[in-house]
């Protein structure tokens, strides 16, 4: 799973951390060695292919076709701190997420954009946020402790059919009367049954609460994507009222569960 950047190609991870993680390989040099994961040890897992080289893997062999390399293995901590940074990179840098690939029909794109994004509004009002975190909700607010932003944050749980992945999110919840708050929110999906993240992807760059008074249609610049995410299908029909978006591929209305190309 890539990110792509306005300076090239920041390369991410498919599996950022794994609690009991499958057999994988680590290559340095020319040769590949298998590794076995541990129970107590959290792992960094890349995906390699053609001349991209692999992140904090920098004497690793270039391969050119698609290998799963287990590069180091860290104690629990040292990982969340690996993590903590790479959240950072990721929103700092101005990389577009692709949860999504950009590649694939812009009407599937949008159809499960409204998808997730009506299950995570039904998601974040059945949950009234009395229930404690759980302690996977719990370590990933802690990995994410450079990116969330001043406010309560919601932890739901979303399960994406389509995909076969639980995305976990963490939905900054201000009242409602403050404003439209684009960001930043935060999404973790999951391989559907177990603890191996696929990616993470924030709803947006920086902290934007955006005013939205009356009548007046809240409006934001959305860079992390090339079409509205399900993050403004929930806000449009959380506060209930139209949301315009503009991205790299035009002007976006989001009202009322579904998104549209204003022509």
């Amino acid at each position: 799973m890539g990110y792509s950047c306005g300076m090239g190609t920041f390369w991410g991870f498919t599996g950022l951390a794994h609690y009991w993680s499958p057999p994988c390989i680590t290559i340095t040099g020319n040769r590949a060695t298998p590794l076995r994961g541990s129970a107590r040890r959290l792992t960094l897992c890349t995906f390699c292919a053609g001349r991209f080289a692999p992140i904090f893997a920098h004497n690793a062999h270039k391969v050119s076709r698609p290998c799963c390399g287990r590069y180091a293995s860290f104690r629990e901590n040292n990982m969340k701190r690996i993590i903590s940074i790479t959240f950072t990179i990721l929103a700092v840098s101005g990389c577009k997420t692709t949860s999504v690939k950009n590649d694939v029909d812009t009407a599937f794109q949008i159809a499960h954009l409204e998808y997730l994004g009506k299950k995570l509004y039904d998601a974040v009002l059945s949950e009234d946020g009395s229930s404690p975190y759980t302690s996977r909700e719990q370590d990933l607010l802690e990995m994410s402790k450079d990116l969330v932003c001043e406010g309560k944050y919601k932890a739901v749980s979303v399960v994406d059919e389509k995909f076969e992945t639980e995305n976990i999110y963490l939905v900054l919840s201000p009242e409602k009367d403050s404003g439209v708050q684009f960001g930043r929110h935060l999404k973790f999906r999951f391989r559907l049954g177990t603890n191996d993240i696929v990616d993470v992807s924030p709803s947006t760059k920086t902290c934007l609460l955006v005013p939205a008074e009356g009548d007046s249609i809240p409006f934001s610049t959305h860079l992390v994507s090339n079409v509205p995410t399900e993050f403004h299908v929930f806000l449009s029909l959380y506060h209930e009222k139209p949301i315009y978006v503009s991205t790299s591929t035009g002007l976006w209305s989001v009202e009322a569960g579904k998104a549209a190309l204003v022509k």
